[in-house]
């Protein structure tokens, strides 16, 4: 089970529009203790409009409180057609900004450097894991990002299923009336090439810090220190990484900006294309 808390200051989350506060985390913590699910992971994001080194201290400090057996820390991203990037563009309204790309990396530093110094240990570049606990694997992770199916429920949702990208209705009146008809209530779809998942797995496995040559070859039949020589080559330069003929090594920079080098594996016609 994976809960999307992002944040617990209340007024944050207010200002960003999230559907829950607080009070609604701990109310549902005994209960998913009782469920007794494998595996519990809470995701925070670094950077919400609204944040101060004060709120995410306190909102690291409660996190640790919550002893979930992993945590994800993402950094705040603006898809260019949210509410918050129309008034960053629109006249008067210069006002209204998350955190600079710099701060939001120190936050989400501290936040690792907090929650290892409490039992847990860095699994990627945005996840830790207990580490007295059984089983350490971020099972939602590791399946999804060596390419397995995942059907997503709900408005907007977006699935994976044998190689095409699907995202459901955004408007809860359209998806509730699809599925009154007993259809699904898809919106719109992009059937993948095999280069195209070849690539999309090996950004994702990025994010773990490193990746292996020998699991892209048995899988593709494709060398990716070839394929991609000319991304590495230019991130090994600027001391994002390295590499050899058995794989790829983020450095401690690299890990951290990981998000913003990814980019540079896409094939050209994608690599300045708006999410939407």
């Amino acid at each position: 089970l994976s809960l999307g808390v992002e944040n617990l200051d209340d007024a944050i989350l207010r200002e960003n529009g999230r559907a829950h506060v607080s009070e609604e985390v701990y109310r549902v913590m005994p209960w998913i203790r009782q469920q007794e699910f494998d595996q519990l992971n809470i995701d925070l994001i670094a950077g919400m409009v609204g944040e101060s080194w004060e709120t995410w201290r306190d909102t690291v400090q409660r996190t640790i409180e919550l002893d979930a057996d992993s945590v994800t820390v993402y950094q705040m991203e603006l898809p260019f057609n949210t509410v918050y990037s129309k008034a960053l563009t629109s006249d008067g309204n210069g006002d209204v900004r998350p955190a600079d790309w710099q701060t939001k990396r120190l936050w989400h530093q501290y936040a690792f450097d907090q929650f290892q110094a409490h039992g847990y240990k860095a699994s990627s570049a945005y996840t830790v894991v207990k580490e007295t606990r059984g089983d350490q694997r971020f099972v939602y992770r590791d399946a999804l990002w060596r390419g397995s199916d995942m059907i997503g429920a709900g408005v907007s949702a977006i699935s994976h299923m044998g190689g095409v990208h699907y995202q459901n209705k955004d408007r809860w009146d359209d998806y509730l009336e699809t599925l009154s008809r007993h259809q699904l209530p898809v919106n719109r779809a992009f059937e993948t090439t095999a280069d195209e998942r070849l690539t999309r797995e090996l950004i994702l496995q990025l994010k773990l810090g490193q990746v292996q040559a020998s699991y892209f070859h048995e899988r593709y039949g494709v060398d990716i220190i070839v394929r991609f020589e000319q991304p590495l080559l230019v991130l090994r330069s600027e001391g994002m990484l390295a590499f050899d003929a058995d794989g790829v090594q983020l450095t401690a920079d690299g890990m951290l900006r990981v998000d913003q080098l990814l980019p540079a594996f896409n094939d050209q016609r994608y690599r300045n294309s708006r999410y939407t």
